[in-house]
């Protein structure tokens, strides 16, 4: 079975001051949960939306499991989903989808991925400060079944600057990559190495066109790619090699690492 819910007690927020808003065992629970559900309202003045969410993160017994900027969130969330719908500017709701990445026409199968069984949750928001006062309210949907698997999607400053060439970064993560998210503006090439097998080296035009054929609502930056076979990034010869122009934003700019681990 599949029960949604959410807890009736609200975090207020503080209207124009940037602060993290965190949700505990006491406020949700953990296992069993595939998805938490975030909504935003508003007492008065400025319309508090998505476009104040900086991060949102998800923490397994104290362990940052999910630590991901909005953007890269959108891009997960229209990748995943056969609607190709994520919050935007204007949304006062938002998901932290922890479901199998990849379930095609079998809506059973999203299940099969979840919160990391037995360990205390913690959800935790983090506002900008440029919306208003109001209530932030946390909500999720959970199986009364065992999951296979948890996700981690972590974000990290690339530390790569604008106009360089053959930059790398390292992937280190655990459990199989599965996907990614990264920034596409001046990005001129993209490589890609797990475990020594090279699984892309294409042109940044090349790579926009790639999600084109899954895609109805194209999103570009950043854009985020499902791995059809999900690998391991072991013996130190995994890494992301960029090229890139003046456009690129520079050093800030992040890579978000999608991969799954047994949830044992």
């Amino acid at each position: 079975m599949i029960f949604r819910s959410y807890n009736a007690g609200a975090k207020t927020l503080a209207g124009t001051t940037a602060a993290t808003y965190v949700f505990n065992s006491s406020d949700i629970p953990g296992t069993g949960v595939s998805k938490y559900h975030l909504s935003m309202t508003t007492a008065s003045g400025t319309t508090n939306d998505f476009s104040t969410i900086v991060r949102s993160r998800i923490k397994a017994a104290g362990q940052t499991i999910w630590d991901v900027a909005s953007a890269h969130l959108q891009a997960l969330t229209q990748a995943m989903g056969r609607s190709n719908l994520a919050p935007v500017a204007g949304s006062t709701s938002w998901t932290l989808p922890m479901t199998k990445i990849n379930y095609g026409d079998n809506d059973a199968l999203q299940y099969l991925g979840g919160f990391p069984k037995g360990l205390a949750p913690t959800v935790e928001v983090v506002n900008s400060g440029l919306g208003g006062p109001g209530t932030l309210i946390a909500g999720w949907t959970q199986s009364d079944q065992p999951f296979q698997f948890f996700p981690k999607l972590l974000g990290s400053q690339l530390n790569i600057p604008a106009s360089v060439t053959n930059a790398r970064f390292p992937i280190t993560q655990d459990g199989l990559i599965a996907g990614f998210s990264i920034n596409t503006t001046g990005l001129d090439r993209i490589r890609v190495k797990l475990s020594g097998v090279e699984i892309m080296n294409i042109s940044g035009a090349q790579f926009l066109a790639t999600q084109q054929i899954d895609n109805t609502v194209v999103v570009t930056n950043p854009y985020f790619v499902k791995l059809e076979f999900p690998m391991g990034a072991l013996g130190g010869d995994s890494f992301f090699e960029l090229d890139t122009n003046g456009s690129w934003a520079g050093v800030s700019n992040e890579v978000t690492i999608y991969s799954i681990l047994p949830n044992s």
